[in-house]
């Protein structure tokens, strides 16, 4: 990353310069603090097919670090004079039925050791209050290490109606990170871990914001500093590490207003978040989004990630990490063929053994194929007609058998050749005994006929 992550916007002047991020880094925080880890877009990559692995590498990124300080959290008493106000109106004098004239001069707050604080009140207004810095005296956890890029201090009630408090301090940070992608099924996997990379001794300069002459919120920086720099080989331009922690203070905390209205120096605040009236009053607009969440660790690791990813997208190099994809490879066994080859054959030589002896001993059709014994089963239920249970039929079923022998084949083509020959000696003989009766009955007809005649002419030669 170098100088392109913050823009001169003035260059009027060699020695002020007033930088802001880039647009994308900006939108990338914004998407952090709206969006869980999950959802945050992903870099692209490129896999022909449907899984993909990608080596080791590393590159700068941005970590992020929370602690619970609740246990710090005190409960103190104050007495100040008689210009000091209510917080309720300290932080906003624009809420109405709020009095300036309200003086206070001894009170109860409930107080980190950073002096960010909460005052304590029958009404419970405020929510949460935040302080956000660059300046790790100003924390509670940060040390001071020159790759911090912010700090926030969040004090908010767990409860709404009640002083139970959550105390968490938030860092991120410059840092080095290794990632190992992959690709499986089309959806990109990442899993990052930090290294330890130390800063290259005499590479940077902290920034000086307790110096009178400058205000933590000023957009003017006094002098050039040099970029500072990693010993792995990853160096942070000066312009972009200002910019970006400027883009910070103007996401996390109102500055101007806090200052004005003199947030910090009575209560330690650049942030809030309260319910007066039944009214919400916040500033600046992220407290909605902190005050909302249920987790601000896991707000920051997104933030971080998405922050991380536009550094990678955006690098000066144009690194490119090569990988390798994997593709499906057949590699033939003839074990694996034996079974469904042997299902072949047999089931071949069956069908033929089938149609073979179906003909030969002139077998129903039917009676050889599971479907048409389905289809003529009822030529058969003679045999089961009596029974009454699945069980009884299965009896049956066991208790009765058929087979089909030579022998038996043989006997009744015997029989029924032997039977066809009676048929017809018994059709000869009565062809034969019919012609017989035949002429026996031509014969005595024609007696019958000759008597008649001679009767009749015995008759007639009476008569003459």
């Amino acid at each position: 990353m170098s100088s392109a992550g913050g823009e001169p916007l003035d260059s009027d002047s060699a020695a002020l310069d007033q930088t802001s991020a880039d647009y994308a880094m900006q939108a990338a925080v914004s998407l952090g603090i709206s969006s869980s880890t999950d959802k945050i877009p992903k870099v692209s990559a490129h896999c022909p097919s449907a899984s993909c692995k990608w080596p080791l590498y590393s590159t700068l990124a941005v970590c992020s670090s929370c602690s619970d300080i609740s246990d710090k959290l005190k409960l103190k008493r104050r007495y100040v004079n008689d210009t000091m106000l209510p917080q309720v109106f300290a932080l906003d004098i624009s809420i109405p039925g709020v009095q300036s004239n309200e003086l206070i001069r001894d009170h109860e707050v409930f107080e980190l050791p950073n002096g960010l604080s909460i005052q304590k009140t029958e009404e419970r207004e405020i929510r949460m209050v935040t302080k956000g810095s660059m300046n790790w005296t100003e924390t509670v956890t940060a040390k001071d290490d020159p790759s911090n890029i912010w700090a926030l201090t969040v004090l908010k009630r767990t409860i709404p109606d009640r002083d139970e408090f959550l105390a968490t301090e938030c860092i991120l940070n410059y840092c080095v990170k290794n990632i190992v992608s992959s690709f499986e099924a089309g959806i990109l996997r990442e899993n990052s871990m930090r290294i330890e990379q130390k800063i290259i001794p005499g590479s940077v300069q902290p920034f000086d914001s307790s110096r009178p002459d400058v205000r933590p919120w000023s957009d003017l920086c006094a002098d050039e500093k040099p970029d500072f720099a990693f010993d792995g080989g990853y160096n942070v331009s000066h312009t972009a590490a200002r910019s970006i922690s400027r883009h910070m203070e103007r996401t996390f905390s109102d500055w101007e207003s806090a200052y004005s209205q003199n947030w910090t120096k009575s209560w330690g605040t650049t942030g809030f978040y309260m319910q007066v009236y039944g009214t919400t009053h916040f500033r600046p607009d992220s407290m909605q989004e902190i005050y909302d969440s249920s987790n601000v660790t896991a707000m920051f690791e997104a933030i971080a990630t998405s922050m991380t990813n536009n550094i990678r997208a955006k690098d000066d190099f144009h690194t490119v990490v090569h990988g390798t994809s994997s593709a499906t490879v057949y590699q033939i066994r003839w074990n694996w063929l034996i079974l469904p080859i042997i299902n072949q054959v047999v089931g071949t030589f069956f069908l033929v053994f089938v149609i073979y002896y179906t003909k030969k001993y002139r077998v129903p059709l039917w009676k050889s194929s599971a479907l048409a014994i389905m289809k003529c089963g009822s030529l058969t239920t003679a045999l089961l007609d009596t029974a009454e249970t699945l069980a009884e039929m299965e009896t049956r079923a066991k208790r009765d058998r058929f087979t089909i022998s030579r022998s038996k084949i043989k006997k009744q083509e015997k029989e029924d050749s032997a039977s066809e020959q009676d048929d017809t000696f018994m059709g000869h003989e009565l062809s034969r005994l019919s012609i017989s009766l035949e002429r026996q009955n031509l014969s005595l007809s024609n007696m019958i006929t000759n008597e008649l005649d001679y009767r009749w002419v015995a008759i007639d030669s009476e008569n003459r």
